[in-house]
């Protein structure tokens, strides 16, 4: 499309598994029914992702089983800020890689199953709603990244309408190669829960530092500390955790004549 490379790919599955089906090759999700649209587009430094996926169980329609509909409908869009000019100088240099995400999932049951001794609080009626973005800097020796989330639970269900949810997220990390072989990442993010139904605030703090060193061609350590501090509104209660992981291998090279 003018002097930008353009790619569209589109696709179309279905998948069918039969009720009680079992492999001992690899784990299957049994009795169920699915179909999914996908669609893939690139546009210069654009790129953008389109998903809509509808399953459904209890195919042999069991009176007595609650049958339970999906459908999860997704976007991606991604965008290289400094690529809209033609040439890098010292001001693009410093633009950013800008991406969105989005994802909705409505799962809801069709009705109450005869002799079950369920109710109509029972069946599920939920809607779940993700939005995703963040901005990220890449130099020679470091990176940057900066992003938020936010995501809602919304249940429908009767008896259930004020059971919901939100979660809040802002995060940020920073890498730097300090010397060859040696790479240095910290990580922090802030996180707040609300439950509507409880009137409670939740929050909780992480930060992480690592370190991955490779001290030989063959010896490589790596190790990550990890501090999550989590508490309610107003602090009747408080959890600190802490992580520490450290790892070291060696590769064993084996040569015949």
């Amino acid at each position: 499309v003018g002097r930008q490379p353009a790619n569209l790919s589109l696709a179309l599955r279905h998948e069918r598994v039969d009720p009680q089906y079992r492999t001992v090759a690899a784990y299957v999700q049994s009795d169920i029914d699915q179909n999914v649209f996908e669609m893939t587009g690139l546009l210069g430094p654009l790129q953008l992702q389109l998903a809509h996926a509808r399953a459904e169980d209890n195919l042999d329609e069991l009176p007595s089983v609650l049958t339970t509909k999906t459908r999860r409908s997704s976007a991606g869009v991604g965008l290289a800020l400094n690529s809209l000019f033609g040439e890098l100088n010292g001001a693009t240099r410093w633009l950013p890689v800008l991406a969105y995400n989005f994802d909705r999932v409505h799962q809801f049951g069709t009705g109450v199953p005869i002799n079950s001794g369920f109710n109509e609080s029972h069946v599920p009626d939920q809607v779940s709603r993700r939005h995703g973005a963040s901005l990220n800097w890449q130099g020679n020796a470091w990176a940057f990244g900066y992003r938020i989330e936010r995501s809602e639970q919304d249940n429908r269900q009767p008896g259930r309408q004020q059971a919901d949810f939100e979660h809040r997220l802002h995060g940020a990390n920073v890498s730097v190669s300090l010397t060859q072989g040696l790479d240095v990442n910290f990580d922090l993010s802030h996180e707040r829960s609300y439950s509507a139904e409880a009137l409670r605030f939740d929050r909780s703090r992480n930060y992480a530092f690592g370190l991955a060193w490779n001290i030989t061609k063959a010896l490589h350590f790596s190790g990550t500390v990890a501090l999550t501090e989590s508490f309610d509104q107003p602090r009747t209660s408080e959890n600190e955790s802490t992580n520490l992981d450290l790892n070291l291998s060696y590769r064993v090279r084996w040569q015949t004549s």
